[in-house]
């Protein structure tokens, strides 16, 4: 039988499920950077106070932006809105794993191409 919102219950079980999951995928991505600091840390022969602000842009990136995509999800198809975050992520992801020890070398071994 349906519920008040006219979906059955596997329906909504498996809709809460996903977003379980996506929640789930956001709080481990906010601590990946903090799980491989050293391994970043060493590989651009980083200070501790260096290596330190990657992590706080990152978050401090998060906290200026969930407003304004809260904001947009509240009047906008949120469908749209996840999936241009996921290509964004991913994208970013990908290009992020060709910084190699070129790459490094040209940036003057800083993180500038993580920024």
């Amino acid at each position: 039988m349906p519920g008040s919102n006219g979906l059955h219950p596997p329906q909504r079980i498996r809709g809460h499920g996903c977003l379980c999951y996506v929640n789930l995928v956001n709080y481990i991505e906010r601590y990946t950077i903090a799980g491989v600091l050293p391994n970043i840390q060493a590989y651009f022969h980083l200070s501790d106070g260096t290596a330190a602000l990657l992590q706080t842009v990152f978050i401090c990136s998060f906290l200026l932006l969930a407003p304004v995509f809260g904001y947009l999800g509240d009047r906008y198809n949120r469908k749209y809105i996840m999936i241009a975050g996921l290509i964004m992520w991913t994208l970013t992801s990908f290009c992020c794993s060709f910084i190699t020890e070129s790459v490094r070398e040209k940036t003057c071994s800083n993180f500038s191409v993580l920024q």
